[in-house]
């Protein structure tokens, strides 16, 4: 029996890394992931601040008796007014989809601003907002100026 070799005692390198492998992917499937993008508050804030933007576009033009205009770059996620000085930018990773009436006035570039007049009507107009699996949805009647949100 002298030809035969004894195995050795002791914990292989291959073992080893196997079991490291294992249990670093048990810990990968069991350990929550913190979920990126939009969460529900980002779309409600951004979609209050737009309609709220909106609103107060309504209220300029009444008081003032002018047309006021509110420019919404969709592709740029920004909302602007000529009536304030600062204007509004969606969060990273939230998408705007932004239809107008063909009676709105053109900015350039296919957009088309959202128009208020004196009497408080507008050219009417569907904002909507998505992240996440998150939408919002903002609309102006053209008849009334109103604007109302559905929101998640």
């Amino acid at each position: 029996m002298r030809g035969k070799r004894r195995p050795q005692a002791g914990v292989v390198l291959l073992d080893v890394v196997l079991a490291l492998a294992v249990m670093a992917l048990a810990a990968l499937i069991m350990v929550p992931r913190p979920v990126g993008g939009i969460s529900r508050a980002d779309m409600r804030l951004a979609g209050s601040d737009i309609a709220t933007l909106f609103r107060q576009g309504r209220a300029h033009a009444m008081a003032t008796g002018e047309t006021v205009d509110i420019s919404v770059d969709a592709r740029a996620g920004r909302v602007n007014a000529a009536f304030r000085t600062s204007g509004i930018t969606l969060p990273s990773g939230m998408s705007a989809d932004w239809v107008a009436s063909n009676v709105c006035p053109g900015s350039g570039g296919g957009r088309r601003d959202l128009r208020f007049l004196p009497d408080g009507r507008s050219c009417g107009a569907v904002l909507t907002l998505t992240g996440a699996r998150l939408s919002a949805i903002i609309r102006v009647d053209w008849l009334t100026g109103r604007v109302d949100m559905d929101l998640p």
